[in-house]
């Protein structure tokens, strides 16, 4: 993982019990990066094979980044991820 801060406004989700990282390494990574960190609880490793579906809590997170990366005037870097978005709330791929 780089070490460094993130060019770009960025945002770390993690789950207390996920097998694959603990809370404290995903809370380290996004200290480094400059990122904003969200602790999800006790809801596992975040994937369809935890029993993830469409997530409504995942998408209003990424509302919130869209709408830091826009006051950080990320332009490019927003209008992929909108795309990207849209597509996962209307099933398109």
């Amino acid at each position: 993982m780089p070490p460094d801060a993130l060019p770009f406004p960025s945002l770390v989700a993690a789950s207390r019990d996920d097998p694959f990282v603990e809370i404290g390494r995903a809370e380290s990574f996004a200290r480094a990066w400059g990122s904003r960190f969200s602790d999800l609880g006790r809801i596992g490793h975040i994937n369809v094979e935890s029993g993830h579906g469409p997530w409504a809590d995942g998408l209003d997170l990424l509302d919130d980044l869209l709408g830091r990366a826009a006051c950080s005037q990320a332009v490019g870097f927003g209008a992929g991820i909108s795309r990207s978005r849209s597509q996962l709330r209307t099933g398109a791929s």
